[in-house]
């Protein structure tokens, strides 16, 4: 994630680190193309014998606000409200 991002000059950052959660602060210059991205980054562990799942939410107020995301659609339709 770090190495993309830096290659990319990617200005979002995580926020924390919460037991198996990234918390993402997307900034204003960055695509919502790039969360799908990373997401896919995420999920790419080919060293692990048991697949990982990278799942996104998202939220505009709170945590606890989050809505599940399924894909970029649904973060384009989310964030232009």
């Amino acid at each position: 994630l770090y190495d993309y991002c830096k290659e990319h000059n990617i200005k979002s950052r995580w926020q924390m680190q919460i037991h198996d959660e990234l918390s993402w602060e997307k900034h204003k210059d960055d695509s919502l193309e790039t969360f799908i991205e990373l997401q896919d980054i995420m999920g790419d562990w080919t060293e692990t014998q048991v697949p990982i799942v990278a799942e996104m939410d998202a939220t505009k107020t709170t945590w606890a606000d989050k809505k599940a995301m399924e894909g970029l659609n649904d973060l384009q339709v989310y964030f232009s409200n």
